[in-house]
């Protein structure tokens, strides 16, 4: 209801009331009345009277069209015909901006609050996304007499159209259904005023988004907003338009009511309903025409070439021409011309009458403005401005104070323009004047020396061209000027806002390391025996009881601590710090990605210490997210570093590199920091290389990575010392122990230089030298060396540490070399039982061949056959042998017959086979891959040694095959235990808990146990976002699994909700393209779904097309989409697209291709389209579900056309 008290209210919906009649009756009487007119009469009703009068204008429009047969005329209609009008306009709802007739909850995810605009177009609604909270507009197809085919074909162009348009000052399109029978599409919501109210200083809050999608007709009210504000409103909303005119839509309806201001003076452009593509006609799609069917756009703002009718004619100058009525009534308050009054008169105006120049009004207005909209305003396009474009230039030239490029039109044009209008006098005048000079001009002309005239004519040719391309080159380097000097001060303000953080976050360091350096000062601390972690764990506490403003210097703290904690080997208290500060950095989407890169830096090598089961995970993040840093700095680089990852032959990795280090030169300067990412993707490549078994390769890679590091860092930097700490393992396995030796020297002196000599560290590496002297046989050097740093390491890290490992394989090789077969053995065992031990599971990385660095040296004679059986079914997972489960089989049975379940040595077998299966799921045959998870199981279960990582990572496993072959209810019994485990630790890896709880939330998911399946997995996969981020892998297992859970349960809202969300957070939007498609195709197969579910699927498949643009299957399911919520139009061109891709369309794009010919009544085709989709279907072979209810819906389709042609 409005907010007049009632009794107003009435009194003045009943005024309406009578000013409508008397229209109606004027009308009927064969007046031709316009709209206009009335608002001149009545300026107090405004707007709702423009609202009804517009309500009024549709009914007449229907009127005409159904009783066209009756011979009436244009301007009168009959008595019956008038009252029909008057009862259907009497029986209509009465005008209350309160009112909402469209079901609160019928748009799938948002809550519909009041209707903001009702015209010819549809209906506005402001809404509430139910996710977000944030506002949002919605424009609906009308109902009742007035909607209809007419509607969603003028609705789907519109839509199609803007999708085109992506510009911050255009409304921009969010997605696009049908629902309750209506179709819609969302919009931005805008809080703000119409042009012309802004113009007239109207404050914030005297409109609120009223006009979106709205009109209104100017009532002289005089502007009083500063000019240059207004001017530099119009240049941004002539941007918008030219940015329309580029992608190819020319507006048509520019107006006032059309063009929104927010509080900020930020304008935006709306409705672009009556808008075309270039190429189209003005009646394309049978959405374009206006009542008469010649006229689109409105009267008062159209252009000379619209009102005449000539489509043809129309282009980007005619919104040119309506944009300077645009200006003229923001800077007046006038029109240019008389807008009022019988429409030929009114359309005679717009041709003919020249406009007077603003000042005329409005004195104080400078004349390069004047010159500017009157340029816009001439009758003959090519004598406007060609393009908006031009206008905003321009308008910045004078805002700037610089000399536009327009100029005012000269004193023979006006005489010319003023003789056309005049031509009958002028035609009688000429004639007198003619005779009267006939004989002096002939003399005259025949006097003349024509070859001088010739002469001055091609000079004069010669200077106007060199003068306009010396004014081209000037606007162009003008232009380029002031873009490069835009995009300064962005990038200045950029920088003035990242200097300020990082103030902020040095300062908290500061403060943090000079209260921690002050408590080692007894005097300060009155502890004299305090030792630097004590300092480190004061430190901590200060940082746990900190109420943070700014996140990003949390993480900055954080991450200094967790590296402070690392030098000391406390990784359990690094590895907290540092997984806090990735998990601020990836909660907030501010964060850079190059500032996320370098926090996972620390956090992965201490993962990577720490023998983490997830550690490789972050090293592929590192990587992709370092890959995606250099491409969008550059795609040659990116494309050439993609090169040298996958290369597999020496000497080709050589050239590449060559390669790599040329282009990078080219592009990048010497002291860019880029080159440290370029070394970065070298040693990631480098890292993996040397845990595939690819040592050559991996050498090469390391030492091209190390040659960057050293030119450009510091001897003495972590990434140098943790180069040189990979590439001697990786030496020594190329058979290249003395380099090898010279590594391990070199990389020890630079750690005794800044650690302590007993530091852990310094330790590790005096293991790796004793190694390499071992490979020389160099024993009894390297024998003292071994144990005394074993012991060492032993005591700091704990027996499962690598390091540990390393130093017991050392041992065994050196006692193996000596013939000391008893104390080898006893090595042996020891590292069987620390990789047991171990959280890293024993084949560490994507692939198994690494899984002899444990097995081979924990097995030893005594159990070659094990190693055999090993081997054996290692070779057939590699080569995909059919003997695959076999081998699989025989080695469980080898295994039983040489150890206990509780033998360190059976921990490793089990450890191996957990990773493998994960590995080679798809070659080993299913229930061979089963027998070998029981058995993995039951050794975790019994082995003492076993770490509960491993235990809890073995159930997983086993649950995770179950499900495959639908044993749902064992699987749920493993995935709790599983999550029993990981709960018991005291260090707890949230990240494993959440992935544990997903397995057990889509093992319930089966059961149909949908609500504790719910919140097991909106706890999972919120946190996989927060500590893996949305793009991992297993991240995206639970998002698939939590939109299953919602459709089953029939809330598609809340799928489309999550699914925006998750957009809006990945980096890597394919993946949750490939997710949407796996969980929506069956749905959108069916055709028993609601209206609500098809227009959220609808929506789905649009954030899938935007993730992956040449997907076919991805294309293909949004046409079928499209389909599915009534638009087969939309749905065709989707289906071709698809069928264009390199990869081609499959059974799915046949199919609904031959159900969108059925919709679109063509036959024929569809006829051929089902035969090719049948084609799909191999002999002999099964077809799935989606096939069959494909096929039965086309074969409906067809049954219903045989029984309804004769």
């Amino acid at each position: 209801m409005s907010s007049q008290p009632r009794s107003e209210h009435v009194r003045r919906s009943a005024r309406i009331r009578r000013v409508l009649e008397d229209v109606l009756r004027r009308r009927e009487a064969g007046e031709f009345l316009a709209d206009a007119a009335v608002f001149e009469a009545h300026p107090d009703l405004l707007p709702e009277l423009e609202e009804e009068l517009k309500l009024l204008r549709l009914m007449e429009s229907a009127a005409n069209r159904a009783g066209s047969c009756d011979g009436l005329t244009a301007g009168r209609m009959s008595g019956s015909r008038s009252a029909v009008l008057k009862g259907t306009w009497r029986g209509r709802r009465r005008w209350d901006p309160s009112f909402c007739e469209l079901d609160p909850e019928a748009i799938p995810g948002f809550r519909i609050e009041r209707e903001l605009h009702r015209g010819g177009q549809g209906v506005v609604y402001r809404a509430v996304d139910a996710v977000t909270g944030r506002n949002v507009a919605i424009k609906v197809t009308r109902d009742g007499p007035f909607g209809g085919a007419h509607d969603r074909v003028r609705f789907e162009r519109e839509v199609r159209l803007l999708e085109r348009l992506h510009h911050p000052n255009i409304i921009t399109v969010r997605s696009s259904g049908v629902a309750a029978g209506r179709f819609y599409f969302i919009m931005d919501y805008i809080e703000g005023l119409r042009l012309e109210e802004w113009a007239a200083g109207a404050g914030a809050g005297t409109s609120s988004h009223s006009s979106q999608n709205g009109s209104s007709v100017s009532h002289g009210v005089r502007p009083t907003r500063p000019v240059n504000e207004v001017v530099n409103v119009f240049a941004t909303v002539c941007e918008a338009i030219h940015a329309a005119h580029v992608r190819g839509v020319i507006h048509r309806d520019l107006k006032p009511g059309n063009i929104l201001v927010d509080a900020g003076g930020r304008p935006y452009v709306l409705d672009f309903g009556l808008a075309k593509a270039f190429g189209e006609g003005s009646h394309h799609g049978n959405g374009a025409e206006t009542v008469t069917g010649q006229f689109v756009g409105s009267l008062p703002w159209a252009a000379p070439e619209q009102v005449v009718g000539s489509s043809a004619a129309v282009d980007t100058r005619t919104d040119v021409y309506a944009l300077g009525v645009v200006l003229y009534q923001a800077l007046t308050g006038r029109f240019p011309y008389e807008v009022y009054g019988p429409i030929a008169q009114v359309t005679s105006n717009i041709v003919n009458v020249v406009p007077p120049s603003p000042s005329v009004f409005r004195p104080e207005l400078n004349e390069d403005l004047c010159t500017l909209v009157l340029r816009c305003l001439q009758k003959e396009p090519e004598r406007r401005y060609q393009t908006a474009g031009e206008v905003a230039r321009d308008a910045r030239r004078y805002l700037a104070g610089d000399p536009i490029e327009a100029r005012r039109d000269s004193t023979w044009y006006l005489i010319r323009t003023q003789l056309r209008r005049h031509r009958w006098a002028a035609t009688f005048a000429g004639t007198v004047l003619l005779f009267v000079f006939a004989f002096a001009a002939y003399a005259g002309i025949q006097a003349r020396n024509h070859a001088l005239l010739a002469k001055q004519e091609k000079e004069a040719r010669i200077e106007a061209e060199a003068a306009r391309r010396a004014a081209l080159t000037a606007q162009t380097e003008a232009e380029n000027a002031a873009e490069a000097a835009a995009l300064a001060a962005e990038e200045a303000d950029a920088a003035a806002q990242r200097a300020r953080h990082e103030t902020e976050r040095a300062q908290a360091v500061t403060r943090l390391l000079v209260n921690a350096l002050g408590l080692t000062d007894p005097n300060v601390s009155r502890r004299p025996d305090l030792t630097l972690v004590e300092v480190l764990d004061d430190a901590t506490a200060q940082v746990e009881s900190a109420s943070w403003e700014a996140p990003g210097v949390e993480a900055e703290v954080r991450s200094v601590l967790g590296q402070a904690y690392a030098s000391l080997g406390l990784l359990g208290e690094a590895r907290r710090h540092l997984a806090r500060a990735v998990e601020i950095l990836r909660s907030s989407e501010d964060t850079p990605a190059q500032k996320l890169y370098e926090s996972l830096w620390p956090f992965y090598h201490v993962q990577t210490d720490w023998n983490d089961v997830w550690a490789h995970y972050f090293g592929w993040e590192l990587q992709g997210l370092g890959a995606r840093i250099l491409t969008e700095r550059s795609t040659e680089l990116g494309e050439v570093l993609q090169r040298v990852r996958v290369t597999n032959d020496p000497a080709q990795l050589r050239e590449e590199l060559a390669t790599m280090r040329g282009t990078a030169s080219r592009i990048l300067a010497a002291d860019d920091p880029m080159w440290l990412l370029v070394a970065d993707q070298l040693y990631l490549f480098g890292y993996r290389r040397s845990y595939r078994n690819d040592p050559i390769l991996g050498c090469a890679l390391l030492d091209a990575a190390l040659e960057l590091y050293r030119e450009r860092l510091p001897e003495m930097h972590m990434r140098i010392v943790r180069t040189l700490g990979v590439l001697i393992p990786t030496s020594l396995d190329a058979g290249l122990s003395v380099e090898a030796e010279a590594l391990a020297r070199r990389t020890l002196d630079l750690l005794r230089e800044v650690l302590p000599a007993d530091h852990w560290y310094v330790d590790a590496h005096e293991v790796r030298l004793a190694v390499c002297l071992v490979a020389q046989g160099r024993l009894d050097e390297a024998e003292t060396a071994l144990k005394a740093n074993l012991a060492t390491l032993e005591k700091t890290l704990g027996p499962s540490s690598s390091y540990v490992a390393e130093a017991h394989r050392g041992l065994i090789e050196l006692y193996e070399a000596r013939g000391e077969t008893a104390t080898a053995e006893a090595h042996r065992w020891e590292f069987a039982r620390c990789m047991t031990l171990s959280t890293l599971a024993p084949s560490w990385s994507e692939t198994s061949s690494r899984w002899m660095y444990c097995a081979v040296p924990a097995c030893g004679k005594e159990h070659e056959a094990l190693h055999c059986a090993m081997d054996d079914l290692h070779a057939a997972l590699v080569e995909k042998s059919p003997d695959t489960g076999a081998r699989a089989l025989a080695l469980i049975e080898t295994r039983r017959k040489l150890l206990s379940d509780e033998h360190p040595l059976s921990g490793v077998v089990a450890d191996v086979m957990t990773t493998w299966m994960n590995h080679y799921q798809r070659t080993v045959p299913r229930e061979s891959a089963l027998a070998l998870l029981e058995d993995a199981v039951r050794v975790a279960t019994r082995n003492p040694w076993m770490n509960p990582r491993k235990v809890a990572s073995a159930h997983w496993w086993y649950g995770s095959f179950l499900t495959l072959v639908s044993r749902y209810d064992e699987a749920e019994r493993h995935a709790r235990e599983c999550l029993s485990i990981l709960s018991g630790l005291v260090d707890q890896d949230y990240s494993y808990r959440a992935v544990a709880r997903s397995l057990l939330g889509g093992c319930l998911i089966h059961q149909a146990r949908y609500e504790e399946a719910e919140e097991l997995l909106v706890d999972a996969y919120s946190e996989m976002v927060r500590a893996l981020g949305p793009d991992d892998a297993n991240t995206n297992i639970a998002l698939n699994r939590l939109l299953r859970l919602y459709m089953l349960t029939d809330r598609p809202g809340f799928a489309l909700a999550t699914c925006r969300d998750h957009a809006r957070r990945s980096r890597k939007p394919a993946t949750l393209s490939e997710t949407i498609f796996s969980v929506m195709w069956p749905y959108v197969v069916r055709t028993d779904t609601s209206e609500t579910t098809r227009s959220a699927l609808l929506e789905m498949a649009a954030i899938a097309v935007d993730g992956a643009p040449d997907h076919p299957s991805y294309l293909s399911m949004y046409g079928a989409a499209k389909l599915r919520t009534g638009w087969p139009d939309a749905a065709l061109e989707l289906l071709d697209q698809a069928r264009k891709t390199p990869q081609g369309g499959g059974s799915g794009n046949a199919a609904f291709t031959a159900l969108t010919y059925q919709a679109l009544e063509k036959w024929d085709e569809a006829e051929d389209w089902n035969e090719r989709f049948e084609a799909f279907l191999k002999p002999g072979s099964k077809p799935s579900e989606n096939f069959k209810l494909l096929r039965a819906e086309i074969q409906e389709g067809a049954a219903r056309r045989a029984a309804t042609t004769p």
